[in-house]
């Protein structure tokens, strides 16, 4: 008796990681956009900041939210900020920012 012939499984390759736009080192991620234009002050106490954070952020030149779209991660680190720190402002940036669309 013959076995029965194998079953073929046709390859199926695994989803890419989402790139945003090809890159996911900016702050504002590719399948979103800026929110609301406010100071950097304004910002800062709407996402209740330790005043470190805005004060490093404004000696780094940026004046308010609409820096962010041109920031990049990596840079926030050269710019004196602390890993809890950048995560506050992930948080804050996923919060303040719209999907595309709206």
């Amino acid at each position: 008796m013959l076995a029965p012939a194998p079953t073929i499984v046709p390859h199926v390759p695994a989803p890419a990681a989402p790139t945003y736009s090809g890159t996911t080192s900016m702050l504002i991620q590719g399948d979103r956009i800026p929110g609301p234009d406010m100071t950097l002050t304004n910002f800062c106490v709407a996402h209740r900041w330790m005043e470190g954070v805005c004060s490093k952020l404004e000696e780094n030149g940026y004046s308010g939210s609409h820096t962010f779209q041109y920031a990049q991660w990596d840079k926030l680190q050269e710019a004196g900020l602390k890993v809890g720190e950048i995560l506050q402002l992930k948080h804050a940036i996923a919060t303040w920012s719209l999907p595309q669309g709206l």
